[in-house]
């Protein structure tokens, strides 16, 4: 999926040359990358890491080992606590959540957040929208723990990321 505002984008931060630094190397993979998981290509700078943390034949590989018959929606359906499944209207797995909303029709303990002008990484393109859902599906689980304790990725200024842990005591 080739965006138009990728190459913008590289051309206004300047890095459409050959010559370019390590850094700026850096910075250029991290636009490109933010294309497919960001809708609002202005907060690319907000992608951290860069191509060294990334290796697509890893990534390959790891898809190669994913059992074809691997269903998570049994495993979700039969929960036994509400989950809440956020994703961007512009995710590049699923756009507008056509796939999801077919997975998770009538099933009524999985409810599925579609955020508005957001793509994969949801939380940097739309963070008060995002942390909203979050702490609405949290408030799920009230009636289930007296006290929940969050565990989550450090995504800068958005505390709450998609590798999050929950840990009711």
């Amino acid at each position: 999926m080739e965006r138009p505002e990728i190459s913008k984008k590289i051309e206004e931060e300047g890095l459409n040359k050959e010559d370019l630094t390590s850094k700026e190397k850096t910075f250029k993979w991290r636009i490109k990358f933010a294309g497919a998981n960001i809708y609002n290509l202005d907060c690319w700078n907000e992608i951290k890491g860069g191509q060294v943390f990334y290796n697509q034949k890893a990534g390959t590989a790891a898809g190669r080992l994913m059992p074809n018959n691997w269903n998570f929606v049994d495993d979700l359906a039969n929960h036994k606590y509400p989950v809440t499944i956020i994703l961007g209207d512009h995710d590049i797995v699923d756009s507008n959540g056509k796939l999801y909303n077919t997975y998770f029709d009538g099933i009524n303990n999985v409810e599925i957040k579609l955020i508005k002008n957001a793509g994969h990484n949801s939380w940097i393109d739309q963070p008060k929208v995002f942390k909203e859902i979050i702490r609405k599906a949290l408030e799920k689980y009230i009636h289930y723990v007296s006290t929940p304790t969050v565990y989550g990725a450090d995504f800068g200024r958005y505390p709450l990321g998609p590798t999050m842990i929950i840990n009711f005591k």
